[in-house]
């Protein structure tokens, strides 16, 4: 199967899944704020928030065990691989048992750290942070395998998986919720899930690479310490992700209160969902941009920076521009008009994703290189920048959510701008090439549809569904000639012809997107030049 064939069929098979999983958030989600109320829906938010805390006891090395199952897969190293695979679970074993105690002592304390809880959910809260540690260590006892399948690309297999444990998850919240559970009955569900999907999952991984083998005499401390010096600077991450994401649920429950987080989720919700859809695009190129690393091959990591940035703003700039214009009328007529204060939060979190969608591809290629490091450090200081602002525009300045909201644009915008620069620094890609071909088009691209939208909300009508409907298709029809003219060039719109072409055909013809041939003529140098590592 060729390279953009594999593509197409993995980027289908994860949208497939994301419109599953999107079409349960939209039938489910109002179901389970509903049906727990503001306040202990604020205090599930907080707990699945300090998950994500939790989840560091890791140190890093699920991220470093992923780039390294498909590092030395791209050299035919399998004994190497095997070797990770079973360092990694063995850590995993250990660390599990540091997650456990960890949410006990956080139990413990609960009420002393976070006291606008009421006092009748407390005794809940604690036995959830006990079920969501041992979900926890499912998932990360699972990791080698989803690496696994990741590494042969083999998406299809699992969104088949998420699709038939989606189906489950979602029924057993659904029964959990209607017999009058609460949210120890609704992490029960979560936990009981999760295990299935962990047995499962290494089953598949034993099927799509059979010359695995699970052997604790192949786990070494000097595989550890591999994993580990490349994973500690993903940990470094880790902590900077959940101060940009999550520490945000912690301050205002502890600020504003848990009913608060309610208002600041439901739009956080909607900006992860469309940070997945358009991230499955720089997913299904990650494997491929690990290996054109390790080969050296810098011609491919040009031509994945190439594409994979403008068919992630062809998905993007409609998707975050409608949430921009239509999610304030979204929310209202999904959760309710009490909630449409939350539009001014979509808002504010959704301009910044402009910039990270754009360089998306960019973080396959920081982890390819070796720059984990680097990068690390510069989304620690977003993150402390993040919190910083938070709590100044929250307690000095006292803006409310909008002031937590604010906190994360702010950085997200000014880091991300310049860590694009240095992500063509390191490619060899002319940024002047970059502004003129690529980010003058999105601009203008955005300009022109978010205008068109705004006239579209302009046309009086009910605020009924079938008139929300009615608008985002006829935006859909507007955008799709606007972002085919402006976003690809003709030559760009020639090769996708031939590709999409190609696809539907039984040969093989010669394959102009295939090691780097056929780039558009846009300046970019196609030679291949060594990294600087």
């Amino acid at each position: 199967m060729s390279k953009v064939r594999t593509y197409a069929r993995n980027l289908l098979a994860n949208w497939v899944g994301y419109g599953a999983n999107l079409a349960v958030m939209f039938f489910v989600s109002p179901f389970i704020v509903h049906s727990l109320g503001d306040t202990a829906y604020g205090v599930w938010s907080l707990l699945v928030s300090l998950s994500g805390y939790l989840g560091l006891v890791e140190l890093g090395t699920r991220a470093a065990l992923g780039r390294h199952i498909t590092f030395y897969l791209g050299r035919k190293d399998i004994p190497k691989v095997n070797g990770f695979i079973n360092t990694a679970m063995t850590f995993f074993l250990l660390a599990g048992l540091g997650l456990l105690a960890a949410a006990a002592v956080l139990g413990v304390f609960f009420d002393s750290l976070f006291t606008k809880v009421p006092t009748e959910l407390v005794g809940s809260a604690r036995l959830v942070i006990l079920l969501v540690a041992g979900q926890l260590w499912l998932l990360l006892l699972m990791a080698a395998f989803a690496q696994v399948l990741i590494a042969f690309e083999r998406f299809d297999l699992i969104n088949v998986l998420g699709l038939s444990l989606l189906a489950v998850r979602t029924a057993g919240i659904v029964g959990v919720l209607r017999v009058g559970g609460g949210i120890v009955e609704l992490a029960v569900a979560q936990f009981s899930c999760s295990a299935i999907e962990a047995l499962i999952t290494g089953l598949l991984a034993r099927r799509v690479f059979p010359e695995m083998r699970l052997r604790l005499r192949l786990a070494t401390k000097a595989l550890f310490w591999e994993l580990f010096g490349y994973g500690f600077w993903a940990f470094l991450g880790g902590i900077a992700m959940n101060l940009i994401w999550w520490t945000q649920t912690v301050v205002i429950t502890v600020l504003l209160g848990p009913a608060m987080v309610t208002f600041y989720a439901i739009p956080l919700m909607l900006i992860n969902h469309g940070r997945g859809i358009i991230g499955e695009i720089s997913n299904i190129l990650g494997p491929q941009t690990i290996k054109a690393s390790g080969a050296g091959d810098f011609a491919e990591l040009r031509w994945i920076w190439s594409w994979g940035s403008k068919i992630a703003m062809f998905v993007g700039i409609p998707l975050l521009t409608g949430l921009i214009v239509f999610g304030t009328e979204f929310i209202a007529l999904w959760m309710g008009p009490a909630y449409r204060p939350c539009g001014l939060i979509l808002i504010l979190l959704t301009i910044p994703q402009f910039f990270v969608q754009a360089i998306r591809p960019g973080g396959n290629i920081i982890a390819g290189l070796g720059y984990v490091r680097f990068a690390a450090v510069v989304t620690l200081l977003q993150g402390v920048a993040n919190l910083a602002l938070t709590l100044t525009f929250v307690m000095v300045w006292g803006l409310g959510l909008p002031g937590v909201a604010l906190g994360t644009f702010v950085p997200m915008v000014l880091f991300n701008v310049w860590m694009v620069h240095v992500i063509l620094g390191w490619i060899r890609f002319p940024a002047v090439d970059f502004l003129r071909n690529y980010v003058l088009r999105w601009c203008l691209c955005t300009a022109m549809f978010a205008a068109a939208c705004y006239a579209i909300n302009l046309v009086p009508c009910e605020p009924r569904w079938w008139s929300f409907f009615l608008k985002v298709i006829v935006a859909a029809m507007v955008f799709v000639p606007l972002g085919w003219y402006v976003i690809f060039n003709r030559e760009e719109q020639l090769m996708l012809f031939e590709r999409v072409a190609a696809l539907f055909s039984r040969g093989r013809p010669a394959n102009p997107l295939e090691s780097g041939r056929g780039v558009p003529k846009d300046g970019v140098s196609r030679r291949p030049c060594r990294a600087r590592v």
